[in-house]
Parts: structure tokens; sequence; C-alpha cells
């Protein structure tokens, strides 16, 4: 199967865009026993007498209680980079959750079917609020995209611009925030610190998150993110993440087959001045 049947090649976006291109008891001690001298001159006889040993009564039992073992309490050391971590999410959802937000991010996705490769791409789109502009280069083609104060303009390789409606409604709101796709920022856990810089950190969210991108749902079917790594400084700015998705449709052109899909996206610029106008 080719790449232009699946439409899954990335996030909403490239997926929209190339909608043509993816127990014993104890013994008895035995009687002691105690030498007597008889009283006459005849040469002392031993005998034996069964005698019993003394025993301690009860009140002398009751002051004689067994000292408790000192209670041994298994050292702890926390992590001392949790709390920060911490604080860096909630910098992070802060940040992520604040209107007009720029930021740009570049992506590559890359798609099985039956573990069968069957499309990758990778684009650069810049976000400013509500508008957006990028690049993304799949199927062997480059498409150019531009959504200005909600108007669409798209172009294939150097030809010229389209004004027309290519994404739908669920797609643009997708591209605008690639953040849903963390699932809830609670279940995001700190897991260590990034090993590619030592000062980043490193959440993972090994839970299943439901993933539908806006092609698929119209393709009637979505599957789930079953991996998940975030990667963030300590201002809790966004660095980069991973995502790994898998579906099973069950009706459709796609019954019954597998699709994996593996998603890295790195972010830059968050914050900067970035400026998109419609091309001329």
């Amino acid at each position: 199967m080719t790449g232009s049947r699946v439409r899954l090649v990335g996030l909403a976006v490239a997926a929209a865009l190339l909608a043509g291109a993816c127990g014993q008891a104890a013994p008895t001690p035995a009687p002691t026993a105690v030498p007597t001298i008889a009283s006459s001159t005849a040469a002392p006889t031993v005998t034996a007498s069964a005698t019993p040993l003394p025993t301690a009564s009860p009140a002398a039992r009751s002051t004689q209680a067994p000292t408790p073992s000192p209670t041994v309490t298994p050292s702890h050391t926390p992590d001392p980079d949790q709390a920060d971590a911490t604080l860096a999410l909630a910098a992070f959802e802060q940040l992520t959750g604040r209107a007009g937000l720029s930021f740009r991010y570049n992506q590559e996705a890359f798609v099985t079917l039956d573990d069968e490769p069957v499309g990758d791409a990778t684009y650069i789109l810049d976000v400013a609020g509500r508008d957006f502009a990028g690049v993304i280069k799949a199927g062997g083609q480059t498409i150019g995209l531009r959504y200005v104060k909600g108007k669409q303009y798209t172009r294939v390789g150097a030809g010229k611009w389209v004004k027309g409606v290519v994404l739908d409604r669920g797609a643009i709101d997708e591209t605008l925030d690639p953040w849903r796709y963390l699932g809830p920022i609670g279940s995001l856990l700190f897991l260590s610190r990034d090993p590619s810089t030592l000062d980043n950190f490193q959440y993972h969210n090994d839970g299943v998150i439901p993933y539908q991108t806006a092609s698929m749902r119209q393709q009637g079917y979505e599957g789930s993110i079953d991996d998940l790594t975030l990667v963030l400084t300590p201002a809790g700015i966004p660095v980069s993440f991973l995502i790994h998705a898998t579906a099973d449709p069950t009706s459709g052109t796609l019954a019954g087959r597998h699709i994996d899909m593996v998603t890295t996206i790195t972010v830059s610029r968050v914050g900067a001045k970035i400026t998109i106008k419609a091309p001329k």
C-alpha cells in the first residue's frame, strides 16, 4: 500500500495536506540429680532425688519482658531534581496555555503499515497566535502552507500560491496546539535529566492516551499513544517531544491492518517575534 492511501504521515497538517499523497513441641528438660549426705558414719551414699528446677512466679515473669529489638527504617534519598522538575512542568503548562504564543516546531514522522514502511514526512511550521506558515515535505513533494487571519494558502513546489480551504477546523486546531498530544499534564512524570545535555528535564508518560487526528477522524478510526517523552528546560520551555502511536482500524480501507506511527517534534523560538503574512 502506498502513502497516498494511508494518509497518516505526521500530525494533522501533513495528513490533511497530503490527502492524496497516508510445626514440633520443645522437649521437656530432664530432672536434675541433687546429691544428699546420710547422717550415719557409714560411707556417704549418694542418692538422686527428682527435685524440679525453681520457676519464676507469675509476678516475676510479668516484670521480665524482653527488650524489643531496635527498628531499622530503610533509607531513602529523594531525587534532588524532583522539586525543580515539578516547577518546570508547572511553568510549561502556564506557558503553553498563553494566548498568542509564538514558536517554531520541526517534525519528523515515520509510518508503517503491518510493519512495512509506507510513508514519512518532515516539516517546519512557524506559529504566531492563530496564524501559521510552513513547508512540508512528503511523498516526494514539497508543499507550502500559510494560514493567515482565517484564510488558507497552499502551493506545490515553486508553483503559485492558491487560496482555498485545504484543512478543516480540526486540523487547524491541532496544528496550532501540538501540546494536546501530550495528554493530561498531571500524567507526565519526571524521569531524569536529559542525557544529551544534563541540564534539561525529561518527562515520561507510559499510560495510554487517545490519539485521533482530523484525518483519522474523517476515515472513521482512532488510535492511541502508548509511549511519550517530553523534554523541558528548567524554565519550562519545551525543547522536544517524541510520540509513539498505533491504530488498528476495524472498518474502511484500512480495516484489519496495523498502523504504527513515530513522531519527533523539536521546538524552538518559543516566545520570539514571528510575523506571518499572506502571500502576494
